[in-house]
């Protein structure tokens, strides 16, 4: 007892014997493990989720100190979630605020024609500034990141390609540096393909903030000054702005400053910027939000948690019935002269090593797991793609299999000693198992009482939670949703470089695959339903005088769709009739469909035949938008969500995109390679990744 590493010696002999008891009963052993590692093991999935999309810090460099800057329109509440893009000169005057941010990037949407090797390619590109790359601290993997210096046009073309882009078209090519690629901006029609020489490799493990959270990211990032309108107008527009806050500046004090800019700014633009307010949330607290999995995850954790400790109880269970067996054999080690302290820790010893038995298997059941969370969640799930076993995540693992032991091996750790020696000696059989009077009768049952409140509790949880989710999928949508295809078109500039020739090609498509066998309907629209796509448009019922032009009016939500879109969707039509294809006709009068919240909010009731007044450019002439028709409510932007006051305008290609719907009478997938095809004739340049 006074040698050194007496104690090491001890904890060895109890892990030997531990271990060698497990060996003895199979049975209890493989059940045991089992049962834990169903418990561990969800636990760590679900944790390991949590840690990564919750916890995790952003892969950028002083991503505490990021935070995403947007505009609120007039009438919105400025409140975490709020706020849209930005146009350019709103970023220009943010880069003012040199007291509270270090830092100022933008990073725009663009698309780019590349011809490759299997034929024209369309590229999503990031638009980028020229500090992007060193504000986020990434390193390339190949070559060297744009930098200020770059030259955003002319004879100094350059483009960063994304690792994934760089591996699928140039087979990971080790000299791809120096070459020049043949770029085309789609958007911009005035752009000739011009060449672009490739600086550099994006490391596999970039992701571009914001963007990537909706399940694509870039193809490639190009210096190049933002397409925002640079003129003075109101300041929701396309750029994503991103600043690093300077040390010891909170965002409080950031968004009082912002504050103080978004009143500048109405007071030296009226006509446009005024009730605009400009809003700095968290990087994180964004691109979390986006898919909004915070509860979700909390309720799972949860669950798991309640999962754990059932298991555990069932385990300690299991344990205090063996430790009843083995009743006698440790009173004849305390006969023979071992302390209780020695007794409780050689059985919490044996507890441990199965705890962790457990927690090896758990972490097996957890790596299966979790590949089932990536490739079955929603694809716009944000950080979906860096849910993995990391050493936080190992470490919780590794704790509460620790921790679970310890508590949940006490009792049984406890029963089989301390009891009077003569009692256990004499016991034989059965009989072992009820001597021990009051004290007994407690150990024996309170497991099971836990066990089952345990259990209420966690069936009352599922219960109410299936409740909900019963209800939310009674929620009546008033649109159908059954045998939808749904696909992203964008039109290169050799089909489309012109809005009427937009237009042209997209009623093409639709020809096209309306003739396709199994084709009820095809429509188009500027925002797919149901994934919280359109915005918001300024609704006025006279023509804004000057007395009233710069005061924010009420604003309704705005989408444009084809002729066939309310007949696809099943959005019956309650008065009036739907759109024509002469509606999107030029010189045609401008006309608006409407839905029941909109007539109530606005008119009170009857308005096909009435007229109003959209936009929130209000210097424009003949902005009169005849209402031809109103449709019934529906939930198009979230189950969750009321029907909110909206309009609908005919589909008008001022870009070359659109969203396709295609309703068949077969399974949707099956046409899929059709649908390609057809819109291949038209469009040759399909995205590489899509």
């Amino acid at each position: 007892r006074v040698r050194a590493g007496h104690f090491l010696e001890t904890l060895w002999q109890d892990i030997r014997f531990g271990a060698r008891m497990l060996r003895t009963s199979p049975g209890f052993t493989i059940v045991a493990v089992l049962t834990l590692a169903l418990g561990i093991g969800a636990n760590t999935a679900i944790f390991s989720a949590t840690y990564s999309i919750l916890l995790k810090p952003l892969p950028y460099k002083d991503s505490e100190r990021l935070v995403n800057i947007g505009a609120v329109p007039p009438g919105e509440v400025v409140e975490a979630g709020s706020g849209d893009s930005l146009y350019s000169f709103a970023i220009e005057e943010i880069k003012s605020q040199t007291k509270v941010f270090e830092q100022v990037i933008a990073l725009e949407l663009g698309i780019y024609r590349f011809k490759a090797r299997s034929g024209p390619t369309l590229l999503l590109t990031g638009l980028v500034s020229g500090n992007y790359f060193t504000t986020l601290g990434v390193k390339p993997a190949l070559g060297r990141m744009i930098s200020p210096s770059d030259a955003p046009s002319g004879s100094g073309r350059v483009v960063v390609l994304s690792y994934m882009f760089w591996q699928k078209q140039f087979a990971g090519d080790s000299k791809i540096v120096g070459r020049q690629l043949e770029l085309a901006d789609v958007l911009n029609r005035s752009h000739a393909p011009a060449p672009y020489t490739v600086i550099g490799v994006a490391p596999a493990s970039f992701a571009s903030p914001i963007f990537s959270s909706y399940g694509r990211d870039c193809d490639a990032w190009i210096p190049q000054s933002p397409r925002g309108i640079n003129a003075p107008g109101n300041l929701g527009g396309d750029i994503v702005a991103i600043a690093r806050l300077k040390r010891g500046v909170t965002l409080e004090k950031a968004n009082a400053a912002l504050q103080s800019l978004s009143e500048v700014l109405g007071e030296e633009y009226p006509q446009t910027a005024r009730g605009w307010n400009l809003h700095a949330e968290g990087l994180k607290d964004v691109i979390v939000g986006i898919g909004k999995p915070r509860l979700a995850l909390m309720v799972l954790l949860g669950a798991v948690g309640l999962l754990l400790l059932i298991a555990c109880v069932n385990v300690s269970s299991l344990m205090l019935a063996r430790a009843w067996g083995r009743s006698r054999e440790i009173a004849i080690r305390e006969a023979l002269g071992a302390t209780r302290l020695r007794v409780v820790r050689q059985s919490l010893t044996e507890t441990l090593l199965l705890f962790l038995l457990g927690c090896g298997l758990g972490l097996l059941l957890a790596h299966w797991g979790i590949s089932a969370l990536r490739a079955n969640a929603p694809q716009d799930t944000p950080r979906l793609g860096e849910i993995g076993l990391y050493g936080a995540v190992l470490w919780y693992a590794l704790g509460i299999s620790i921790v679970t032991a310890i508590v949940f091996g006490l009792a049984p750790a406890l029963q089989v000693s301390g009891r009077k020696l003569y009692t256990r000696l004499n016991a034989t059989g059965m009989s072992s198992v009820y001597a021990g009077g009051e004290r007994r009768h407690v150990y024996r049952h309170g497991p099971v009482i836990l066990e089952v409140s345990l259990a209420v509790v966690l069936l009352v949880g599922s219960g109410l939670l299936l409740r909900s989710f019963a209800k939310l999928l009674s929620v009546p949508l008033g649109l159908r949703t059954d045998h939808i295809l749904t696909t992203d078109v964008q039109l290169d500039q050799g089909t489309c470089n012109g809005g009427a020739l937009c237009n042209a090609a997209f009623d093409q498509i639709v020809e096209r695959i309306q003739a396709l066998p199994g084709v009820e309907e095809v429509a188009i629209t500027n925002y797919p339903p149901l994934e919280g796509g359109g915005i918001f448009t300024g609704v006025s019922l006279e023509p804004p005088s000057a007395a009233t032009a710069s005061q924010p009016g009420p604003t309704a939500k705005s989408m444009q769709v084809g002729p066939a879109y309310f007949r696809l969707m099943g959005i019956p039509l309650l008065r009036g009739r739907e759109f024509t294809a002469a509606d999107s006709q030029h010189g045609s009068p401008p006309v608006v469909i409407v839905n029941q919240a909109f007539a109530k909010k606005f008119f009170g009731g009857h308005v096909v035949g009435r007229r109003l007044w959209l936009g929130l450019d209000k210097k424009k002439k003949n902005r009169w938008m005849y209402i031809v028709g109103e449709v019934r409510d529906a939930r198009d932007s979230s189950p969750s969500q009321a029907p909110q006051p909206e309009e609908y305008t005919p589909f008008d290609a001022a870009f070359p995109s659109g969203e396709l719907l295609v309703r068949t009478q077969v399974s949707p997938e099956s046409l899929v390679p059709a649908i390609r095809e057809q819109i291949e004739k038209v469009s040759t340049a399909p995205f590489s990744t899509s």
